[in-house]
């Protein structure tokens, strides 16, 4: 039974305009009339209402809306109370001989294009679609609602492989006065932390799965570039890497002979630093160096340097340097030249740090 019928028959109630007490006649409803229970009084249009609290003292119940009756104040009038509502979006049920049918459809109607505009999954999340955000997703922290200069909260998890666990972190966002925080794996009590974290790119735009480009490992252990190694490297790279004040050729370079490359040192012709050069063919043309490729004056050091390098200063083109060597050189336009005049291809890599 949907709706309150002692003894078969709906009850009868006094209602009064802009009070929100209704007076049920000569029946103790408390045991089934509850807080949140909907109320309409029969035919008289004059809204739909909801129970905030209820109490009995004989001969009469005594109930409490939510807001005050707008109708007009009636004595003996057929009161409708709406009991059963659905889980999710809390709509109400009908039932074969319930009153009011149209003003009960009228709310689900309103409940649903309420929840598609702004959603409530959950009793401390919010979703809310549309406009220029596809979606936001969050609350206050101490609720549902989005009030002002409050903390605000949201989560997104995945349910876990044990249904009695807490769901697995996909992102968790905090806002505050002074912070605005975005967690990847977890970052709250409510989840069970990632073990792993990956990002996938593929060649093109239909490319199913993709391939995996970074990850982080339950050990905490980055790795960037297609990685093997996940077990003894903190953060592992594989490819060309570089960073403001570190420049690496991350993997062997075939430099033909007579030809020359070239590299923006860390930070440029602002820098000074040092270099690394090691060669896969012969030992001799290894080099560590102190450089400056500074707009005010390209300068160079030697701390050490195989039989096979000439270190030196300007634009190194292929054919500048020093026949029979390996020349590596800094100028002013801010790079680093390695050149090679031995005679055959050679391989080389080389590894960048800025001082200043």
């Amino acid at each position: 039974m949907s709706q309150y019928k002692p003894g078969g028959n709906f009850p009868t109630v006094n209602v009064t305009n802009a009070s929100a007490t209704v007076t049920v006649l000569g029946v103790d409803a408390t045991a089934e009339i509850d807080v949140g229970d909907t109320f309409f009084v029969n035919g008289a249009f004059s809204g739909r209402y909801d129970v905030a609290s209820r109490s009995y003292s004989s001969p009469n119940t005594t109930v409490t809306l939510t807001a005050p009756y707008a109708g007009a104040t009636a004595a003996g009038a057929i009161g409708v109370f709406h009991r059963d509502f659905t889980s999710g979006l809390n709509l109400p049920l009908p039932y074969d001989g319930d009153l009011e049918f149209a003003a009960l459809n009228r709310r689900q109607m309103e409940l649903v294009d309420q929840f598609f505009q702004n959603p409530v999954w959950t009793s401390s999340t919010k979703a809310q679609v549309g406009n220029a955000i596809s979606m936001l997703v969050g609350a206050d922290s101490t609720g549902t609602t989005v009030t002002n200069s409050t903390n605000k909260i949201g989560r997104l998890g995945i349910p876990h492989y044990l249904t009695a666990e807490e769901p697995v972190g996909a992102i968790f966002g905090n806002s505050q006065s002074s912070t605005n925080q975005v967690a990847i794996g977890g970052g709250s009590s409510l989840f069970n932390a990632a073990t792993l974290v990956e990002i996938y790119t593929g060649a093109t735009t239909t490319t199913q799965t993709g391939t995996r480009r970074t990850y982080w490992n339950s050990a905490g252990r980055m790795l960037v570039g297609e990685p093997t190694d996940d077990s003894t490297c903190l953060a592992q790279f594989n490819g060309r890497i570089k960073a403001t004040d570190f420049t690496t050729a991350g993997n062997y370079i075939s430099i033909n002979d007579d030809t020359a490359i070239n590299f923006t040192a860390p930070n440029g012709s602002a820098s000074t630093g040092f270099i690394l050069v090691v060669s896969s063919n012969v030992s001799t043309r290894n080099a560590i160096l102190w450089m400056r490729p500074n707009t005010g004056g390209a300068s160079t050091a030697t701390l050490y340097a195989g039989s096979d390098v000439v270190v030196t200063t300007g634009v190194l083109s292929g054919t500048t340097g020093t026949d029979a060597k390996l020349n590596i050189s800094a100028h002013t336009d801010g790079k680093i030249y390695i050149e090679n005049r031995a005679g055959s291809a050679i391989r080389v890599n080389y590894i960048a740090m800025a001082a200043t």
